[in-house]
């Protein structure tokens, strides 16, 4: 029901509003990920939850929203050229406080969820070779730690992919 009813008010809010409010709603989203670090309660490890009577908040999760809404103002900006230092800097900087916020809290979990931004970044343009490279990163991570020879493939795949895109660019 209550999600019924956010769901409804979101819908019936206009667009405008997301637009005007995205800095403000990410800001407030980066304290409460601070607050976390304070005055949270630890649940399995991780220091993630804030307790308010009777109802649990993790606000990890509204913090992807704030991002990704965070990320969707900048990125629509008239200036914004992704090809632009300056602008790939502030993006980094955007995606990157939430991350390191909640890796403070040993929530790796949700902290994961964010590597999804790279595939709108490359979307948007970012080069491949940075998507094939972390894909490799944790394809390598991967099969370390199945098995001694897991990491000798992983290495020989991570050569391979290397002199492949030497060989494309």
């Amino acid at each position: 029901g209550v999600c019924l009813f956010v769901a409804f008010f979101i819908l019936m809010v206009d667009s405008k509003f997301f637009t005007n409010f995205s800095y403000p709603i990410y800001g407030v989203m980066m304290f409460m990920l601070l607050v976390v670090l304070f005055f949270g309660q630890e649940v399995k490890g991780a220091k993630a939850w804030l307790v308010i009577g009777s109802i649990k908040v993790q606000p990890a999760e509204f913090a992807k929203f704030a991002t990704a809404l965070a990320l969707a103002k900048f990125m629509s900006g008239r200036t914004f050229k992704f090809k632009d230092l300056q602008d790939k800097i502030k993006m980094g900087f955007i995606l990157a406080l939430p991350i390191i916020l909640i890796l403070l809290q040993n929530d790796t979990g949700s902290m994961l969820a964010y590597t999804s931004f790279f595939l709108m970044f490359y979307r948007e343009g970012m080069s491949g070779w940075i998507l094939v490279s972390g894909v490799s990163a944790a394809t390598l991570f991967i099969l370390a730690l199945l098995s001694p020879v897991g990491l000798i493939i992983g290495i020989a795949l991570l050569v391979l992919m290397i002199i492949i895109n030497a060989y494309l660019s």
